[in-house]
């Protein structure tokens, strides 16, 4: 039941991208997937406003997640998380007979109806693998933003722009290394693939040890954390300056 949306999937190693894409304000704004997953119970909304996917008895953890949903519009706005104007007005609910599993998707009409919109708005259903939040943790924080958790999007941002900062945070588990086992070296590798004002600002990076405990669900710009910056890494940016139609960015 999708009226005169359009359907852009998007299919990752750890992740099922659905991109439901409004050319204008639908009279009604509800749209309903049906799943048929044997063996799997669907958890309706949790506190964080997504969806978890177990198995039926119960036992284990979650086999997958439907984070919350949002939906931007065609407008910049660089104080947005996502660099579009947007707004977390969109429900998901679930209705479970079975093997059968039907997930509707709600958007608000007074946003999409907005004189303010810029069409085409993108809704962002997504199927999201994650490791158990014992085994890795991340989730960006926003100064625009600043009571705001982002641990649900699908990005990392890090970087300035004239109105707000944004940073990112990343937690592994260690239990399985003794205390004081001596380490002689450790990597963390990451891509960097964003734009800011059309890649005519310089962003500037680095990583730090955080020295005080986070959660991926709470966390936001206020947290404690976020001004408990601790020691400054070995950081060093690899570029293919050879590629110049697909990165502004210069370096080793």
């Amino acid at each position: 039941m999708f009226g005169d949306a359009d359907l852009v999937y998007q299919v990752g190693p750890d992740q099922l991208k659905e991109s439901i894409v409004l050319a204008s304000a639908p009279a009604d704004p509800t749209y309903r997937f049906s799943l048929k997953l044997a063996g799997v119970k669907a958890v309706p909304q949790q506190p964080d406003g997504s969806i978890v996917f177990s198995p039926q008895g119960g036992v284990g953890r979650p086999l997958f997640t439907m984070p919350r949903l949002f939906m931007t519009d065609a407008r910049d706005d660089a104080a947005s998380p996502y660099g579009k104007a947007f707004s977390d007005k969109v429900t998901q609910t679930v209705t479970q007979r079975g093997a059968n599993i039907d997930i509707t998707v709600s958007a608000d009409a007074g946003w999409l109806n907005s004189a303010d919109r810029q069409f085409p708005v993108v809704i962002d259903p997504t199927i999201a693998i994650e490791p158990a939040p014992e085994q890795a943790q991340d989730a960006m924080v926003d100064s625009g933003a600043p009571t705001t958790n982002c641990g649900g999007i699908t990005g990392l941002y890090a970087g300035t722009t004239a109105s707000a900062k944004r940073r990112s945070l990343l937690k592994f588990d260690l239990s399985s290394v003794p205390p004081g086992t001596p380490i002689d070296a450790a990597q963390l590798k990451l891509y960097f693939d964003q734009s800011f004002q059309t890649n005519a600002n310089a962003v500037q990076l680095e990583v730090r040890q955080a020295a005080l405990p986070w959660t991926e669900s709470t966390v936001n710009w206020n947290s404690p954390v976020n001004g408990a910056l601790g020691t400054l890494g070995y950081n060093m940016a690899c570029v293919d300056d050879s590629y110049t139609s697909k990165t502004s960015m210069v370096g080793a």
